[in-house]
């Protein structure tokens, strides 16, 4: 019998050997295509030639092989044949159409190693044309499996820049794979797709739902160093929300920046908050800012939110006051809504996980007393 993966959880999955991922559904209005990223600590494939799909059917080596049977699509990968410059496998699906996700019927994800057998369900699926199903990644000199089901915006060809592919169209399924000349000088994207620094912007992604994660795209700054990332607490409604930080440093040392406590972007924790906003309980576009200098340097963070103790009461429905945690980089964003109707005093948003590559959950949980960064922690 398998085990289940449930939505945004992992699970040890072996330390070498063969393993085995198959898809499959009973019913697409459209045909869906199953692709596997062989991805770096970046989160980018290192050339085209790292994207298996149905052009592309084998990644360099033959690690990873991509069989398609109807409904039923399989990649038999050799794990002692990833390079180590690989750090993830994402497994991803995608409609050939207008069609959402959330037409897929009967979409079921299994990961067999060894004797064990690993199953994942999607049950929320939204109303994109892609979902990143599960990641098969590196951890602690072995490898997990974690259950993504997170949709994206866009098919395919945007799915593919998001993991660092060079595609030539925006729509319908994409070209012929490059022949081996072709592959070594990867053609430029669109313009439309770039800011003016050339970088490629991703847009948003929405984690509207619990347990959803999704990595977070950096770039460089023009020294060479890890660019900075911003992340924004905004509000509409007539309230005095804080924003929060309680974090864990690599080097084991914990805190917590807030509005008493303003944090530094040159020394640790490199995580600062610029000015206490919103005071005054006045509606309109209210926001709070945090900035997040090196991070290198973090473990992990959760974004919190409370309510000025002058104002508010113990007992609040944060999810009424129309707030959401972006986190932005030159390469996109990254909106958490505030959805938890659950009363309480402190309403838990959003984390940061750098233990692999740095990623968004979204977390959404209000409790009563302070939080503690201990209480959530990658299984």
């Amino acid at each position: 019998m398998a085990n289940e993966l449930m939505q945004g959880a992992n699970q040890a999955l072996a330390s070498g050997g063969p393993v085995k991922i198959t898809v499959t559904w009973t019913r697409s209005p459209e045909d869906l295509d199953v692709a596997c990223f062989l991805v770096g600590a970046d989160g980018k494939v290192p050339s085209d030639d790292w994207m298996v799909f149905y052009k592309q059917p084998a990644s360099p080596g033959s690690a990873v092989r991509l069989q398609t049977d109807g409904n039923t699509v399989s990649f038999q990968i050799d794990l002692d044949a990833l390079p180590a410059h690989i750090a993830r496998c994402c497994f991803t699906a995608t409609l050939d159409g207008a069609t959402t996700v959330a037409a897929i019927e009967g979409l079921k994800i299994r990961a067999h190693a060894g004797g064990t057998e690993i199953e994942s369900v999607p049950t929320q699926l939204g109303n994109e044309r892609a979902l990143m199903m599960v990641d098969v990644y590196r951890h602690g000199g072995a490898w997990k499996i974690r259950a993504v089901a997170q949709g994206f915006n866009g098919g395919l060809a945007p799915l593919a820049r998001h993991f660092g592919v060079s595609v030539e169209e925006d729509a319908g399924r994409l070209p012929p794979a490059p022949s081996p000349t072709q592959a070594e000088a990867p053609r430029p994207l669109p313009a439309t797709s770039q800011d003016a620094s050339g970088k490629v912007r991703l847009g948003k992604v929405m984690l509207d739902k619990p347990a959803q994660s999704t990595p977070i795209n950096l770039g460089k700054q023009s020294d060479g160093k890890i660019e900075h990332i911003a992340v924004r607490m905004s509000w509409t409604m007539a309230v005095d929300l804080d924003l929060h930080a309680f974090y864990r440093l690599k080097s084991g040392a914990e805190g917590h920046i807030y509005f008493v406590n303003k944090g530094s972007l040159h020394s640790a924790p490199f995580i600062a908050l610029d000015r206490d906003l919103g005071v005054g309980n006045t509606a309109g576009r209210n926001v709070e800012n945090l900035t997040i200098s090196d991070i290198n340097q973090l473990e992990s963070v959760l974004f919190v939110a409370n309510i000025f103790r002058f104002f508010g009461g113990s007992k609040e429905n944060f999810a009424k006051y129309d707030g959401q945690v972006t986190v932005t980089t030159s390469l996109g964003e990254i909106a958490v809504p505030l959805t938890s109707k659950t009363l309480g005093k402190w309403a838990v948003i959003a984390k940061l996980e750098n233990s692999d590559q740095p990623r968004i959950i979204n977390i959404n949980e209000v409790i009563k007393d302070e939080p503690k960064l201990s209480n959530y922690r990658e299984v």
